[in-house]
């Protein structure tokens, strides 16, 4: 660039005449590029670029996070391009069949046959994902951009950027005659163009684990892993795959319109995409969840004087010790039973099952009626024989060949909920226990669980059950109004002490007991007790609890999630 000019002499024409200056003669350049570092003249900045040269075989989600520090300056780039998945499929094709040509040229002892055996064997299998839809293919770029306001710092730097990737078995290199452009591909400019590097081939999961901005305190990263909220405090998003928790379970408590049936839904849809092959069950006493199941492929089932019939007393393969407790919860939620009375009924159930493994209420009810001190017991049980529950008298007529499968009971009679809600699930935990499913993953949702609360056999089969879900890859979520209702009795207590994961959205009042139970700060209450309107913001808020950690979340769902939902 010329912006000026010098008087010099001519000596032919003998007088003095103006000539043009080049700057970048006069002027100290701002960027020095040196072979494998840039200076920065005038911020005064050493910088050295890096690039990934070989990915680990594993990542751990949110390796990323390692390298953001407030001691250490370093810019960090990743772009994505996304694959069509039949692109992905060909390429992937064209390079299993170069390896094979390669694994018959090597010889089966060699180092190097293992290495192409392994990464013949992951790309069958990711070829496998991608044509299933499971997964997606992208190109990622990962660059980085060490920095340090002198030599030495920054070359401190970045020996610690490259130690902790190398620990996780990455091979590095510094991108030598090729620092500029690795450099400006760190910078917001979308410029990702570096010479002999086209990036790494990487599935959907690689992208989830390379997002570097991760909550601390979310120590559940795992395969299953979905997103639960964005954190109300510093805005990172909230990632909890319950099932590397001790307990797997989760209690949601929300009044109406705050957003907890929304969240159920929600998180359904979520955890189905991250794993299609879980297995999803839920109790919908107010017909909620029947467009959102239908959608996923799944079927609703409405068990009020319908086509779909469970036998209360039938036997699944549990043990008849667990089914007796089952049956005698389900019926103390219609009439209550005195203590004589429990324990004659006991006997009956187990004399019954002793000589019928499939016997139907009528059979209960002429058993109670030949003892004289359960004659109140038969006669209130006559209500499965000529009354208004008598259609369950039969044995049941369907099997859950459905992975997910919706409970309807939008139509049963408030006072009978609590009996339906019991049976269904003594039926859900039944099929769960199957040894064919055992190495599935589960999710089992049962909303407005204050009517099983309420009742406390009801509450403590409900509790036995909450122990003992983890044993098969189970989580139980259980929803309801409010966190004052898990004050009931010992049991309810016990469901609230035993389970890692809870969320709660807007409560219009706090009781003592859930003050000292959640240890509540004036802040943490405030932020559940202040009506949040959902709709008009387009989002929901609530407190996250996991184990002693309390984190303020906003609840997002995108367009496409939330058409689904709805």
């Amino acid at each position: 660039m010329v912006i000026k000019k010098d008087i010099i002499f001519d000596k032919e024409k003998m007088r003095l005449r103006l000539q043009p200056i080049n700057l970048k003669n006069v002027l100290k350049p701002k960027i020095e590029i040196y072979k494998n570092h840039i200076e920065a003249k005038i911020k005064r900045l050493y910088i050295f670029p890096l690039l990934p040269k070989e990915y680990p075989t594993m990542l751990e989600y949110g390796y990323l996070r390692n390298l953001l520090s407030s001691y250490m300056n370093v810019d960090i780039s990743l772009h994505l391009d996304r694959l069509k998945d039949e692109k992905a499929i060909a390429l992937i094709h064209t390079d299993l069949t170069n390896i094979k040509a390669e694994l018959l040229t090597t010889g089966e002892t060699s180092p190097k046959y293992s290495k192409l055996k392994l990464e013949y064997d992951s790309l069958s299998k990711l070829k496998d994902l991608i044509s299933a839809r499971k997964t997606h293919a992208y190109f990622l770029t990962l660059s980085i951009a060490v920095k340090g306001r002198t030599y030495k710092e920054a070359e401190e730097t970045l020996g610690k950027i490259e130690s902790a990737l190398q620990a996780m078995n990455f091979k590095l290199i510094k991108g030598y005659y090729r620092v500029w452009a690795i450099f400006k591909s760190t910078l917001p400019m979308m410029d990702r163009n570096i010479p002999y590097y086209k990036g790494r081939f990487v599935h959907t999961d690689v992208i989830t684990a390379s997002f570097p901005f991760i909550s601390e305190f979310a120590g559940v990263l795992g395969e299953d892993m979905i997103l639960y909220g964005i954190n109300d405090i510093n805005s990172t998003p909230v990632f909890v795959d319950r099932f590397y928790l001790p307990s797997q379970n989760m209690l949601i408590f929300g009044k109406t319109g705050s957003g907890k049936s929304y969240f159920e839904k929600l998180t359904i849809l979520r955890a189905y995409n991250v794993n299609p092959d879980v297995m999803i069950y839920a109790i919908d006493p107010l017909s909620e969840n029947a467009g959102t199941f239908k959608a996923l492929g799944g079927i609703n089932i409405n068990l009020w004087q319908g086509k779909h019939v469970i036998n209360p007393l039938e036997l699944r393969g549990e043990e008849v010790a667990n089914k007796v407790r089952s049956v005698i919860a389900m019926l103390e939620t219609l009439f209550q039973m005195n203590g004589e009375e429990m324990a004659l009924l006991d006997v009956i159930l187990n004399q019954l099952y002793r000589e019928n493994e499939h016997p139907i209420m009528e059979d209960l009810i002429e058993r109670c009626a030949k003892e004289e001190k359960l004659k109140r017991v038969s006669m209130v049980l006559e209500i499965f024989k000529k009354g208004s529950l008598a259609f369950l008298n039969r044995k049941t007529n369907f099997k859950m060949e459905k992975d997910i499968v919706n409970f309807d009971l939008g139509d049963v009679p408030d006072n009978l909920l609590a009996f339906f809600m019991t049976m269904i699930i003594d039926y859900i935990y039944a099929h769960i226990k199957m040894k064919k499913y055992e190495d599935r993953k589960k999710l089992v949702y049962v909303d407005e669980v204050h009517h099983l609360w309420s009742h406390e056999r009801a509450a403590e089969m409900l509790s036995w059950m909450a122990r003992h879900t983890r044993h098969f890859q189970t989580g139980l979520t259980l929803l309801t109004q409010s966190a004052n209702d898990a004050f009931l009795n010992k049991y309810t207590r016990a469901i609230m002490e035993n389970t890692e994961m809870h969320l709660l959205l807007y409560h219009d009042y706090i009781s003592e007991d859930v003050r000292k139970f959640y240890k509540f700060v004036p802040q943490e209450e405030r932020y559940i007790t202040i009506r949040h309107n959902a709709k008009e913001a387009g989002y929901s808020v609530g407190l996250l609890r996991l184990g002693v950690v309390k984190v303020p979340i906003r609840i997002y769902a995108s367009e496409e999630e939330d058409k689904f939902i709805a």
